[in-house]
């Protein structure tokens, strides 16, 4: 994240920044403790959910996190982060690399024994995808300033479609995708996964169908030809599973009805002052995105080992009409200018919030 990219503190998000320097001279090794210095604080404008600060004193800079109303949390660190949800500036082999890095990232911690992490409360966390429908459903009817058709009928059909496979015990992430992890400075490897508030226990699959449906959204190909066909056949090869994805369309349109339930999270935020006031034109996003997710449901979409390879297994995630394709650049255009662009940083405490600890270190063979 760079300086430049900074601005004047939002009155809404003001603090003591006597006390919160006191606070980082006992707290944080290697902090300036020369009071002839002081202690310069900007905002940066790509904070969402969560306001992120730049700070500097003398040759020192960091990058702080706090949740608004909540606890000022310090957090640096060190390596690559993507803004978008595609790899740019740097070569095609080094591009491919990356992407089957995080497609292999998103398998590891899939394949992670729930029982040796200690997750307080996972016994409990049952149905996972009626219980992510209601919740969206209750954040988004609580917040929606204009009753959407579409909002509704895609919840209604996704609690009348939920698979069987809803009680898988697996680790979610809840929001994978680049912009929350970061890659080594030279390496083409993940060293931290960031942004742990959405996370939680249940089928895999509905993380890979929400980091497919971003990465398209992204770019149907990027430039080095990693389509998602080849993020499937990464992904379930490193798990070492059959890439049997059933239901595949009721987790891309609880992927699309997420997303939009997300957009009017944010709205909704920028009108409070919460979050970033461009997010304001998020709200003109919930409709488009509801109404592919709802057309989704119209179609069964199963692939399986023989079809992940096939080159229209893509297009299948969009169905193809001249209103459809208006609808996704457009989509494509306010994602990539509004959504995408992360906080770009994580405290230690948020990178060991599920407990997955190995996250923040060098990715172990499974």
């Amino acid at each position: 994240m760079a300086e430049d990219q900074c601005g004047a503190v939002l009155e809404e998000h003001r603090f003591n920044q006597r006390a919160l320097e006191r606070y980082l001279e006992d707290r944080l090794p290697g902090f300036p403790t020369d009071s002839s210095q002081a202690l310069a604080v900007g905002q940066y404008r790509y904070g969402r959910s969560n306001p992120t600060f730049h700070l500097q004193k003398g040759p020192k800079q960091y990058v702080l996190r706090k949740k608004p109303p909540g606890l000022l949390l310090p957090g640096t660190h060190q390596g690559r982060i993507f803004r978008y949800n595609t790899i740019a500036g740097v070569s095609p082999a080094e591009q491919c690399a990356l992407n089957v890095a995080v497609s292999e990232t998103l398998a590891w911690l899939h394949s992670l024994n729930l029982d040796e992490l200690n997750l307080p409360g996972k016994d409990s966390q049952e149905g996972y995808c009626k219980r992510e429908v209601l919740a969206w459903k209750e954040l988004y009817e609580e917040l929606c300033h204009v009753g959407i058709p579409s909002m509704n009928e895609l919840s209604e059909w996704l609690l009348r479609n939920l698979p069987i496979t809803d009680d898988e015990p697996k680790l979610l992430h809840g929001d994978f995708r680049i912009p929350n992890v970061i890659f080594h400075p030279t390496e083409a490897r993940v060293v931290a996964v960031l942004d742990w508030e959405l996370s939680s226990i249940g089928p895999p699959v509905a993380d890979l169908a929400y980091f497919s449906v971003l990465s398209v959204m992204s770019t149907q190909t990027n430039t080095d030809g990693y389509k998602i066909e080849d993020l499937v056949s990464v992904y379930y090869c490193r798990r070492n599973v059959p890439p049997l994805l059933n239901d595949w369309n009721f987790f891309l349109a609880l992927a699309f009805f997420k997303m939009a339930a997300y957009c009017q999270v944010l709205y909704s935020g920028s009108l409070l002052g919460n979050s970033n006031k461009k997010a304001h034109h998020l709200g003109e996003m919930v409709k488009p995105l509801a109404e592919h997710g709802l057309k989704l449901t119209k179609k069964t979409i199963t692939v399986t080992k023989a079809e992940a390879g096939a080159p229209d297994a893509t297009d299948e995630l969009f169905l193809k009409s001249k209103k459809g394709d208006k609808i996704l650049h457009q989509v494509k255009e306010f994602m990539k200018q509004y959504v995408y662009p992360s906080e770009q940083t994580a405290s230690k405490e948020e990178a060991e919030y599920c407990g997955v600890l190995r996250a923040a270190q060098n990715l172990e063979p499974l």
